[in-house]
């Protein structure tokens, strides 16, 4: 058992330091490598959100 444990404790230590140095990396990036890609997300839900809504629209126009 004790064996287990030094295992556990070792990933879950790994894991840890793993983690904070990707939310470092994370952090560390400038504003506008998030804001944009952001944006462009949203414009693709909502172009998307009123495809689907047209879609249903003359579908519900047809039947």
């Amino acid at each position: 058992m004790r064996d287990e444990d030094r295992e556990l404790n070792r990933l879950l230590q790994q894991t840890t330091l793993r983690l904070a140095r990707e939310t470092a990396e994370l952090q560390a990036r400038p504003l506008s490598h998030v804001i944009r890609p952001a944006i462009g997300f949203a414009l693709g839900c909502i172009c998307l959100g009123i495809s689907l809504a047209i879609g249903l629209t003359l579908l519900g126009k047809a039947l």
